[in-house]
């Protein structure tokens, strides 16, 4: 079963002749057998139909809500399956923890070390293939270490090995790049980074909640009741082929310069002006399908692996090897 996900301003959903169909300006989106569909997703710029919500209900599938940040507001329907599912999740996590956090650094890494391959071929520059071989080296030692501060150092190591190849892909005459630096970024592309790795967070989430899964258990990050733990580890896979593409891209094709960012309270911002430039191209690129995502676009992706992800958990507890 899939999920349907009603996120758009404006989109409506509602049952007709035994499907759900999704319209947005009059036009049908969606149109799906609703046996075929065990969760909704809802933001609040959308509309669900009374009678929709009811046949979910009598078929005891979920309906969630979401603000506009993705944050979980409530759920309907099938709460004694939502506490299973729970339990479920608590216990897959607890006894393969080490496991899933291995599966998620080391997809990670892939990621690191092929978007570094790419741009070592565009640019046929030897230190971006040596960076990636670095990387790599970093994923094939990841088994032979169980301890969190073990894995999270090899993390740190390959993710600052990554930054380091900056330099190679971006325009040294333009850009100031003295490494990866956050709260607050001082810089115009960690800027960027750090804005597009919130805007990621708020995918993670849909798509967590589009897959069943609790964002509060997760596996890596601590579970400590003051964040969504599973929400910041399956944003780790996802930084790299989503968010770090998409800014690169857009530095590098002069679509953002320094000149769109201020110094503000310590750190850098980017200014209204290029903020709504953000805004209007990364729509637009995560409603793209592309061929580095099997066809799909970067929102769709998201969504597929976090709902197979969510499968793998509630179905058999890993992931079987590619």
């Amino acid at each position: 079963m899939s999920a349907v996900y009603l996120i758009s301003p404006g989109s409506t959903a509602c049952k007709e002749h035994g499907r759900i169909l999704v319209r947005k300006d009059g036009k049908t989106l969606v149109s799906i057998p609703i046996g075929q569909v065990e969760n909704i997703v809802v933001s609040s710029h959308a509309h669900i139909s009374m009678p929709l919500i009811f046949s979910f209900l009598e078929n005891g599938r979920q309906i969630f809500f979401v603000d506009g940040f993705g944050r979980l507001q409530g759920t309907l329907g099938a709460e004694s399956l939502s506490i299973e599912r729970l339990e479920n999740q608590k216990a897959v996590f607890e006894a393969n923890h080490v496991y899933w956090t291995r599966y998620v650094l080391g997809e990670k890494m892939k990621e690191q070390s092929h978007i570094l391959k790419i741009y070592a071929k565009r640019k046929k520059d030897a230190s971006l293939s040596d960076i990636a071989s670095r990387i790599h080296m970093y994923r094939r030692s990841l088994p032979k270490h169980e301890k969190p501060e073990e894995l999270r150092g090899l993390e740190g190591s390959a993710s600052r090995c990554y930054f380091s190849a900056f330099p190679y892909i971006i325009d040294q005459s333009i850009w100031h790049w003295e490494g990866r630096n956050r709260r607050p970024p001082r810089d115009g592309i960690n800027a960027l980074l750090s804005f597009g790795y919130t805007l990621l967070e708020r995918d993670i989430r849909i798509a967590i909640a589009g897959a069943g899964l609790d964002a509060r258990l997760g596996f890596f990050h601590s579970n400590n009741g003051r964040k969504d733990s599973l929400v910041y580890d399956l944003m780790e896979p996802f930084r790299q082929p989503v968010i770090d593409r998409f800014v690169l891209r857009v530095v590098n094709l002069g679509i953002f310069t320094p000149d769109d960012f201020e110094k503000k309270d310590g750190g850098c911002k980017m200014k209204l002006e290029a903020k709504k430039r953000w805004f209007h191209r990364y729509e637009e690129y995560l409603d793209t399908p592309m061929q580095e995502f099997q066809g799909q676009s970067p929102k769709q992706y998201i969504r597929f692996r976090i709902e197979k992800f969510g499968m793998f958990i509630f179905e058999q507890g890993i992931v079987p090897e590619e």
